[in-house]
């Protein structure tokens, strides 16, 4: 795997962990995700567990398909 694709793999697992983060928030601390203007900022993101699976879902599609699409055809079936 290139590097180019192992740094967005590693965004994929941010990602993911992000979403840990915010269903650990949901449960245990809900009164941190009300409203507010820090969640309105750029760093909601960080916590924002809906943007999250969004961001891994797409990088996820992109990362298979680029492993598919960049193998041999027999090697695509195998993996």
């Amino acid at each position: 795997m290139t590097a180019r694709l192992t740094h967005l793999d590693a965004l994929r697992g941010l990602a993911a962990l992000a979403v840990a983060i915010f269903h650990f928030m949901r449960a245990f601390v809900p009164d941190a995700l009300q409203a507010s203007p820090l969640n309105a900022s750029p760093f909601g993101a960080l916590w924002n567990g809906h943007f999250a699976v969004e961001v891994f879902f797409a990088l996820s599609g992109y990362l298979f398909f680029a492993k598919f699409a960049g193998a041999p055809p027999v090697e695509a079936l195998r993996a």
